[in-house]
């Protein structure tokens, strides 16, 4: 016969209740805030001979970090396009520097690409309700045969982030 009393049942309900306050505070952490992240959509379009890469801040196309406090550190915000042509010429921005190759190159599914990037120059803006809007720009390449083909395109948006680089890379895509 077992010795189940009154007061064994009790001191189990006892030993479980820790195990219940545990568990009920584990939903609090999991509430906790995504960590900042970036949100890009650069718009890369082709007429003619001229390529042009652009950030207007509207719905269409835009470069913002989410997720962040007047606390985060942003510092060597980059806008960058991969190309398939190399040695493009664009004007660049202000509030950005100048438009420069990279020297290393990138392959993708057999396409060498050529990154071209320009670095913010203007100082990065305050959040508003944890978003911070990184300045507009427009980019416009000189007039070049080499876009008279197919030209593959990657915009990427990289951010350091209280120190850590972030990177958000794009779809490639033929313009």
């Amino acid at each position: 016969m077992t010795d189940i009393t009154r007061r064994s049942i009790t001191s189990g309900a006892a030993w479980s209740l820790p195990a219940i306050t545990v568990a009920a505070a584990a939903p609090s952490s999991a509430g906790s805030p995504p960590p900042p992240s970036i949100r890009r959509a650069f718009s890369v379009t082709r007429s003619s001979n001229v390529l042009t890469v652009q950030s207007n801040n509207d719905s269409t196309s835009y470069y913002q970090v989410l997720n962040v406090t007047s606390n985060t550190k942003l510092t060597n915000v980059r806008a960058s396009v991969l190309v398939n042509v190399s040695g493009l010429q664009f004007t660049g921005s202000t509030g950005w520097s100048q438009v420069t190759q990279d020297k290393q190159t990138y392959v993708d599914n057999g396409i060498t690409y050529y990154r071209y990037f320009a670095t913010l120059t203007a100082p990065v803006p305050a959040p508003v309700n944890g978003t911070v809007t990184i300045p507009s720009f427009r980019w416009t390449s000189a007039t070049s045969s080499a876009l008279t083909r197919s030209v593959y395109v990657n915009g990427r948006g990289t951010i350091a982030i209280d120190g850590t680089d972030v990177i958000q890379i794009g779809a490639y895509r033929v313009v």
